[in-house]
């Protein structure tokens, strides 16, 4: 005779009426009703094809075939509680570590916000923060080594990879108040023809950008001091007392309110983006980190418009 798969259920009433020898008991314990029990019990019974219980001397005792199951249903029910405890201990540590790649001005305005969110809700979540240009990010979401990758929208995205926009950032033109093109409302790239400015480096995709904008209105990206992160670039821009060409999202943390802004023309919009992998889902403390770049970059923008 095959015998038909167990019902935890069926188990559980099973275990239930053995340790307490009283269907009434374990229809208390597990809160139904005693018809509930019995019926269960009937139906466990006929998948078995022999009793599990007798009643002698008004005693409910367990038939020699119910006892000879009892050790299996032990484990049957350990292992669940092993596996319930390992369901508590991957929520309590949300999955394990989660690494984040990101462009250096990504990784200073929105990841630390992101990952106090996140870790409100997972006390217990590490966190693992590489820096690194554009096409390293990319590549590391896609081997696996980082979950999450924060970049902008300036090259196609690797096939290995998911990409996802998360909101806009704007170049503008920080300057000190003292310097001559302050006196401008607006900075058009024509004004800055042999001036000297600071930005970000030819070779980066933002630096292609940028030329490739200028040289479609007319005028020529060519910065004195050329940088790789908008932070190093503000800094530069106020000691150096030269103008600044920086997203706006990096002038969010205020650390250069001396400096005034500018907009600038043309206009050149950059679309951060999140980046993650194909190799393996996140885990639940990836997911909220996720989720909190995605709310921080949607309200990104730091430009504080003319002064």
């Amino acid at each position: 005779m095959r015998l038909r798969p167990f019902k935890l259920r069926e188990l559980e009433i099973f275990r239930a009426v053995l340790d307490l020898r009283s269907v009434t008991a374990a229809a208390q314990l597990l809160g139904v009703s005693q018809p509930a029990i019995s019926k269960s019990l009937q139906q466990l019974e006929a998948g078995l094809g022999f009793p599990l219980f007798e009643r002698l001397g008004g005693r409910l005792l367990p038939t020699p075939e119910a006892e000879a199951m009892t050790y299996a249903l032990q484990g049957v029910f350990g292992s669940l509680e092993g596996l319930q405890s390992a369901a508590r201990a991957a929520r309590q540590e949300a999955g394990g570590p989660v690494t984040i790649a990101a462009l250096p001005t990504l990784a200073t305005v929105v990841v630390p916000d992101a990952v106090r969110l996140a870790t409100e809700q997972h006390p217990n979540l590490q966190i693992s923060l590489k820096i690194l240009p554009t096409r390293e990010v990319a590549e590391a979401v896609a081997l696996g080594t980082a979950d999450i990758g924060l970049v902008h929208r300036l090259l196609d995205d690797d096939p290995r990879v998911q990409g996802e926009d998360v909101g806009t950032t704007t170049m503008v033109c920080v300057l000190p108040a003292t310097h001559p093109l302050a006196k401008l409302e607006i900075i058009h790239a024509a004004a800055l023809n042999g001036a000297r400015y600071v930005s970000y480096t030819l070779a980066s995709p933002i630096g292609e950008r940028m030329q490739s904008a200028f040289a479609a209105a007319g005028g020529a990206y060519r910065p004195s001091v050329e940088v790789a992160a908008s932070t190093v670039l503000c800094e530069a821009a106020r000691r150096l007392g030269l103008p600044g060409l920086v997203e706006d999202s990096a002038l969010s943390t205020g650390w250069w309110a001396e400096l005034v802004v500018r907009p600038l023309r043309p206009a050149i919009i950059l679309r951060p983006r999140l980046l993650l992998g194909l190799r393996r889902p996140l885990s639940l403390g990836g997911r909220a980190v996720a989720t909190a770049i995605r709310r921080g970059l949607a309200g990104a923008g730091g430009s504080r418009g003319p002064e």
